[in-house]
């Protein structure tokens, strides 16, 4: 087990590509991170005490989570349609919560992020924190109507 890890066993090529194959991921995940918006902060503007339970209010909305559905199937290879289709049946439930967490979990989600620890909360593409935004605070989903309708602005 452990001559595997290190990678005993296999051809100088395939350790090579292996190394290469995790240094990439790795840099796409940094370059996602640093693009993702919070919403955690989002999220305590509006709640101080409790930005999380903001958060999973927000992922328990069948709306959200149809958004989420298409913005992932557009997004994300790997997305798993069967974690989703499970979680709207468990969604019926008065009980039903949905964290971050579970969402990426069940889902293999690419859209939201989620850290624990000292710089930690949840993160979102643009496009899912505008979603999010615009669910928290009708005025700015008001401005995101306006600079959409508004052609000359957008030109």
């Amino acid at each position: 087990m452990l001559s595997n890890l290190a990678g005993y066993g296999r051809s100088k090529q395939e350790v090579l590509k292996r190394a290469e194959r995790r240094k990439s991921s790795e840099l796409q995940g940094k370059k996602q991170d640093e693009s993702y918006i919070s919403l955690t902060e989002i999220a305590r503007a509006h709640s101080e005490d409790a930005p999380g339970y903001v958060i999973q209010s927000w992922l328990r909305n069948g709306n959200t989570l149809a958004f989420l559905n298409l913005w992932e199937q557009e997004n994300n290879p790997n997305y798993s349609e069967v974690g989703y289709a499970e979680l709207s049946k468990r969604k019926k439930n008065a009980s039903f919560t949905l964290t971050p967490k579970l969402w990426i979990d069940q889902t293999k989600a690419i859209g939201i992020v989620s850290k624990q620890g000292k710089n930690g909360g949840t993160f979102a593409h643009p496009m899912i924190a505008c979603e999010f935004a615009s669910w928290i605070a009708p005025e700015f989903k008001m401005q995101l109507l306006r600079l959409s309708l508004d052609k000359t602005k957008l030109r």
